[in-house]
């Protein structure tokens, strides 16, 4: 069976479900995730992804592409289960891979429907395969907020679909601990991999010294007032100004409109672009700004983007250690900073540290899942280079 996709034809060699929270045409961090993936999958392994979406299309409409996506009809177990099975059975499904990330299913993270339909497939799945991709496990916090009061159920939903796996790629060191600590016999069957870019993997990435010393300020809607708005203007203008940005470059969607100018250096508004094209914006930037908790930056999807392109993160707003992987002043600056660093050094030393865990290298993790080969990168596609 051949299937089109970019132009190419490509022939299908075994077919995967991807079951994530959404898909649609706005920017998504787990929706783009898995869509980057299938691709990657079919032109790397054959492999053939169709979707089950979690959130009904009278809700939300799915984006519609060259992708077969299945929405909900509603959020109940039973239909999850009937759809899981009907398309199963119709399409001869290898394997099933759940995206996990409890508030994408359900506005308080506590999905019990997601749950009680993957569990009552699990019961008939016959020699389906189940994996998960943690993107989130259960959320933490003071006696004040609602997550700290809700924590318990989330957790409780987590390591119900987790116990119903046959394997597992954690997006976080955390996250694998905590999963192995709940299935200490799954530590060869858990891998652990911080999420690739969203925004595409330049073949060619220019040296910093090559790169007028422009900052992107990169995100969601929100980031602007994170970076702009009352004292962390001061801070975001002493950062420019110290490391003598002659020009920010701001990519996304805002809320609010971004200032003219931070300190001296004038704003670039750009506004939400396609992927290509923050990619050639983000190759012109030397520093990429991020106002993220640093515990966490192996699932910042802004920190894979400046990884990917070789642009040096400058981290603001947390005072977290860095997770395994990753040294402050060797693969992100924390600002202030300790020392004059070496630029040319440490984007050598990020791009080294991204292409671990690269878009090939996830697929590939997935591919030996549904070809029964739990080993990364042990598939039959492994002459393609990574």
């Amino acid at each position: 069976m051949n299937a089109a996709i970019n132009g190419f034809s490509l022939t299908i060699k075994y077919n995967v479900i991807q079951v994530v929270p959404r898909r649609t045409v706005r920017p998504d961090g787990i929706g783009d995730y898995s869509t980057l993936l299938a691709q990657s999958l079919l032109e790397r392994t054959g492999g053939n992804s169709e979707f089950i979406v979690g959130t009904p299309s009278s809700v939300e409409p799915p984006r519609k592409d060259s992708w077969k996506t299945t929405p909900v009809v509603h959020r109940t177990g039973r239909g999850l289960s009937d759809q899981l099975s009907a398309l199963c059975q119709s399409q001869n499904i290898t394997a099933v891979v759940l995206h996990v990330s409890g508030y994408g299913y359900q506005n308080r993270g506590v999905p019990i429907w997601l749950l009680e339909g993957m569990r009552t497939w699990h019961e008939t799945r016959g020699s389906c395969r189940l994996y998960g991709i943690f993107h989130e496990l259960f959320a933490t916090g003071q006696p004040w907020n609602s997550s700290f009061w809700l924590s318990g159920a989330q957790k409780y939903v987590t390591r119900g679909l987790w116990d119903l796996c046959d394997g597992g790629l954690a997006t976080t060191s955390r996250y694998f601990d905590q999963l192995l600590g709940w299935r200490p016999d799954m530590r060869h069957r858990l891998h652990t991999m911080p999420v690739f870019s969203n925004v595409g993997e330049p073949k060619i990435v220019p040296p910093v010294e090559d790169r007028a010393a422009n900052m992107a300020v990169f995100g969601q809607p929100g980031t602007e007032q994170r970076v702009y708005l009352g004292s962390q203007y001061e801070l975001t203008a002493s950062i420019a100004e110290k490391l003598g940005v002659p020009e920010i470059m701001d990519i996304g969607a805002r809320h609010v409109r971004p200032p003219d100018r931070l300190g001296n250096a004038p704003i670039t508004s750009l506004g939400e672009l396609s992927p290509n094209s923050v990619s050639r914006y983000l190759l012109t930037c030397r520093f990429g700004l991020a106002n993220y908790d640093i515990a966490r930056l192996e699932k910042s999807g802004v920190f894979a983007a400046y990884a990917a392109h070789g642009v040096i993160p400058i981290c603001v707003g947390s005072e977290a250690k860095p997770p395994r992987g990753l040294q402050e002043g060797r693969h992100f600056l924390r600002w202030p900073m300790r020392e004059h660093p070496d630029f040319r050094a440490m984007q050598a030393n990020l791009i080294q540290w991204y292409n671990s865990h690269s878009t090939a290298k996830h697929a590939n993790l997935v591919a030996s899942w549904c070809l029964a080969n739990d080993e990364i990168g042990r598939v039959q596609t492994e002459s393609v280079p990574a």
